[in-house]
């Protein structure tokens, strides 16, 4: 599966989500005890920036007064921190990270991935079979992991070549083996405010439908 920009966003900013430590401290969230662990291949590293100039989640302090600074949520696939207010901070005895939200909780800012070294064009030539999808995400249960979502907007790859549009497709599986199954992220992207945007591949994702 090849995630263009707008699929890939929703996507790395579900990673970030799910490490609110509030879910995580009370046992609502896939990620509870993944801390120090890899959860993702290498190619997988996401930055929670929320001080980039003129982001669309940018902030210099969050809702409690907490400054704000980025963040290395996920390194080289290995979750390195739960994103945290200043209540689960102390809970766990650790400094807040600036997330903290009115409501309670933690919220993500501009989740900035690292980029790679092959163009989407290039990933796209690269695969043999697969299904591009350009809009929509993934969708995984916060409490299991679990995937079973719709293709809304997706397209047949055959030969590194995008075809014909799909219908009736549905992604199923586990988002921790999707995200260990990241096999290329490109080189180019698109950007909107505070967001970056590549094209990102899933090699062996188990994908349901007819002809």
């Amino acid at each position: 599966m090849v995630l263009g920009p707008l699929a890939s966003d929703s996507v790395t900013a579900d990673v970030v989500s799910f490490t609110d430590a509030e879910g995580i401290q009370r046992g609502r969230s896939f990620m509870a005890g993944k801390l120090g662990q890899k959860i993702a291949s290498e190619h997988l590293t996401l930055t929670d920036d929320s001080l980039i100039r003129g982001g669309a989640r940018s902030r210099s302090f969050d809702s409690e007064g907490t400054p704000c600074k980025p963040v290395v949520v996920v390194e080289n696939g290995v979750l390195k921190t739960y994103i945290h207010s200043s209540y689960t901070a102390g809970k766990a005895g650790v400094e807040p990270t600036g997330h903290g939200t009115r409501g309670g909780g933690a919220a993500r800012s501009n989740v900035v991935p690292k980029l790679g070294q092959t163009t989407a064009a290039d990933i796209i030539k690269g695969t043999r079979q697969g299904i591009y999808v350009s809009r929509g995400g993934l969708s995984p249960n916060m409490s299991t992991g679990d995937v079973s979502s719709s293709v809304d907007a997706g397209f047949m790859i055959e030969n590194g070549e995008i075809t014909y549009p799909v219908k009736n497709a549905v992604l199923g599986g586990s988002f921790l083996d999707m995200l260990q199954n990241i096999d290329a992220i490109s080189s180019d992207y698109r950007e909107e405010p505070g967001m970056i945007m590549p094209t990102v591949r899933i090699h062996d994702v188990l994908v349901a439908g007819s002809k």
